[in-house]
């Protein structure tokens, strides 16, 4: 065999080895990104989970604080004392003042 013919033979086997990675590496690739899109699909769907979940916690903090204030507001508080408990406003003759000398 001539070196003529084993150049055109060692060409051969190369092309044929490249052409054989290329075709080779179509799928892998297909596959590299079908594996790449759904972990994105998947992270999407946790984001917009989280997403929600913050938004009905933000919600429900509303909720509470507006209680909260409801809860503690003078007037409540006033109606409280009257009615359950029955206190009343106390009048002068009620008040007993105390004073503490610091020795």
């Amino acid at each position: 065999m001539s070196s003529m013919g084993k150049e055109v033979k060692g060409r051969t086997v190369l092309h044929v080895t490249v052409c054989s990675l290329l075709g080779l590496s179509i799928p892998v690739l297909l596959f590299l990104a079908l594996f790449q899109m759904h972990r994105y699909m998947t992270l999407d769907k946790q984001v917009t989970e989280l997403n929600t979940a913050q938004y009905e916690l933000i919600d429900s903090n509303r909720r509470l604080v507006s209680d909260i204030s409801q809860l503690t507001g003078s007037e409540r508080i006033e109606q409280l004392a009257t009615e359950v408990y029955g206190m009343h406003p106390a009048s002068t003759e009620e008040i007993l003042r105390v004073e503490v000398q610091a020795q």
